[in-house]
């Protein structure tokens, strides 16, 4: 799976393709996800290449034939990223591409490496942009020498079901938040809510419900945060919220209306499980962002 930026970008990836391809006849784009102004800026730019829209992305399958191009919006739901990974799989003569907006800072290049692994920019951009786009910051016009493919694909901070951050990206806005509370003494709270027995649950069901419920959760884990804060999904029945500038007390009463909303959405699907809270902060003096995650495992258990 490929990322290009912008709708230049995205432009350029598709006209690369066309030129590929025998004639522009032989391969049709398919939109999926995108804004209603996609196809007209690409019927613009790409000329007579046929376009097909897509609202559900089980219907992508049934109408590819080799040698088409999925073109994909960002942000993807686990639905379509589901879809799109089943696409690839299935059909290797189909090339997708997602689209991330221009405008998007650091996240947005942290999801082109969690979708393309080892290779997560398209041609339109090369590893120096994207290590200047992940703040290191290269000189202008050459590549960051230590930028290998592996360090690329070891930035993927995503969940895959989810969409949310993971337990690594989790760590590293820790070691970042955890550093200021103690230089400028601000208050710095963690807190992880357990769905209990989330995995078994989910193992249970079909892939199609699995998206459905994990989608749901994100958006009702994802509804409330503020700029700062950050959700994460760090375990398969274990999130994660990192509350900067939030006391303890603050912190708990925002967990418990989170943890009423999670279970009357659980409920509501047949999933009667219960919703735990741990606690931890930075008046409870941790020695690292471990040791401050650590604490609020233990108190999850209790």
């Amino acid at each position: 799976m490929h990322a290009a930026v912008g709708v230049d970008g995205t432009i350029r990836y598709a006209r690369t393709q066309l030129r590929n391809c025998r004639g522009v006849n032989s391969m049709r784009i398919h939109l999926i996800g995108t804004s209603t102004s996609w196809p007209l800026a690409l019927g613009d730019a790409l000329g007579a290449a046929p376009m097909v829209l897509h609202d559900d992305p089980a219907d992508l399958m049934h109408e590819l034939q080799a040698g088409d191009l999925v073109l994909a919006g960002w942000p993807l739901s686990p639905t379509l990223r589901a879809a799109l990974r089943d696409v690839e799989r299935r059909s290797p003569d189909v090339r997708v591409v997602v689209s991330l907006p221009a405008e998007a800072e650091r996240v947005a290049w942290q999801e082109a490496a969690a979708l393309s692994g080892a290779d997560p920019v398209s041609r339109d951009a090369g590893k120096a942009e994207l290590a200047y786009r992940l703040g290191r910051t290269p000189k202008p016009g050459r590549t960051e020498p230590g930028l290998t493919r592996a360090r690329i694909a070891s930035v993927a901070l995503f969940d895959a079901e989810t969409g949310l951050y993971n337990r690594r990206y989790l760590l590293a806005r820790l070691r970042e938040q955890l550093a200021g509370a103690r230089r400028y003494g601000r208050p710095l709270s963690l807190v992880l809510l357990r769905v209990e027995g989330l995995g078994a649950q989910l193992d249970r069901l079909s892939s199609s419900v699995v998206a459905s419920i994990t989608e749901e959760l994100a958006d009702l884990l994802a509804a409330d945060l503020r700029d700062a804060d950050v959700v994460a999904r760090i375990g398969r029945d274990v999130f994660a919220w990192l509350l900067p500038e939030t006391e303890r007390d603050g912190a708990l009463a925002a967990a418990e209306r989170l943890r009423s909303t999670l279970g009357a959405s659980l409920h509501g699907r047949g999933l009667p499980l219960a919703v735990h809270i741990g606690h931890a902060g930075v008046a409870d003096d941790p020695t690292s962002p471990g040791r401050l995650l650590e604490l609020a495992e233990q108190r999850l258990l209790k």
